[in-house]
């Protein structure tokens, strides 16, 4: 009797092992049938630079299996390929006739088999005419002469964004001078001008790294009346 029970345990087990393994064939055989995929190697990182209706990507990559990078954007409604040719270091890319808008990009990577890499997504914006018209001139605190005749020009701080301010005149020789004043220059002097009126604009980069420089709207000012030294009269 003991024989027989032994026998009837054995026999269940068997047949519970047979259906396992044929239920873990099951679940295994679509990955067998249609065999391992294999991805291309990404791309490392991307610095996007936002430009004029343009964005300048800055692409790392330290894998030598890239043949070349497909970027994607507007839902994969819009793209651009850049070719690697399998090489490392830095690449540049710039993706034009952009709206003034942000964007989210997908950059797939391609090798040299045909198999693509799983993307690397990033958002970034392009600036237009609506950022340019919010810039703003560089303010002056005010105008004076100093014992020399020369015009003393006081400067407020700047914006963000705000690179440069370049001021134009007129020398006594009737040339026509460019003055280029960084941000941390509070105080101009401006010597030896020949019409009172200047012209000046400021210089915006949205971004470090953007490939172009955004101009406020021109501004005019003058400068003070020069004082006409008295004549002395000769003693007789």
């Amino acid at each position: 009797m003991k024989l027989y029970k032994s026998f009837i345990c054995v026999t269940l087990c068997l047949i519970a092992g047979f259906f396992s393994c044929d239920d873990m064939y099951d679940l295994h055989i679509g990955y067998l049938e249609s065999g391992e995929y294999i991805y291309a190697a990404k791309i490392d990182s991307l610095s996007p630079g936002p430009g004029n209706k343009r964005i300048e990507m800055e692409v790392f990559i330290n894998a030598q299996r890239i043949d070349f990078i497909r970027f994607f954007w507007n839902a994969r409604y819009d793209s651009l390929d850049f070719r690697i040719n399998n090489q490392v270091g830095i690449f540049k890319v710039m993706i034009e006739n952009l709206e003034e808008r942000e964007y989210l990009f997908e950059i797939v990577s391609f090798d040299k088999f045909g198999n693509r890499s799983l993307p690397f997504e990033l958002s970034s914006l392009a600036y237009g005419e609506s950022y340019q018209r919010y810039l703003t001139n560089r303010r002056i605190s005010s105008i004076s002469l100093n014992e020399n005749s020369e015009a003393v020009i006081e400067w407020l701080g700047l914006t963000e964004d705000a690179i440069y301010t370049t001021l134009y005149y007129t020398d006594g020789n009737g040339r026509e001078q460019t003055v280029v004043i960084p941000p941390s220059e509070s105080t101009t002097v401006i010597p030896n001008y020949s019409t009172r009126e200047f012209r000046y604009v400021t210089s915006y980069r949205p971004a470090e790294n953007s490939p172009d420089i955004f101009n406020s709207e021109e501004t005019t000012n003058t400068f003070p009346e020069p004082e006409i030294p008295e004549e002395v009269p000769e003693e007789e």
